[in-house]
């Protein structure tokens, strides 16, 4: 199968950690105190927006490739081939 994993924009925000956002699923925005738990974190608001477009019904993006400072955050396995059913199920497309 094949590996979601999505760009995300990782600033340092000095003393208040780190601010993840990803580009193509803006509902997706975290951080932490360590660039570790801004990256965990972001794996965890990724999968929930995905699940989110799915509840909702809404397209999903697919992943892209990153350009420039953009580090690619791995969507969960499972909700990666869920959302590659629902998208498969659309009817709309």
């Amino acid at each position: 199968m094949q590996t979601w994993a999505y760009p995300a924009q990782i600033e340092d925000q000095g003393a208040d950690g780190f601010l993840v956002t990803f580009p193509d699923v803006p509902e997706a925005i975290t951080g932490g105190d360590t660039l570790e738990e801004a990256r965990t974190n972001a794996a965890d608001a990724l999968e929930e927006a995905i699940l989110a477009y799915m509840a909702m019904g809404q397209v999903i993006p697919e992943p892209r490739e990153s350009q420039g400072p953009e580090e690619l955050i791995v969507l969960d396995p499972v909700t990666a081939a869920r959302a590659i059913l629902a998208q498969a199920m659309r009817t709309d497309r």
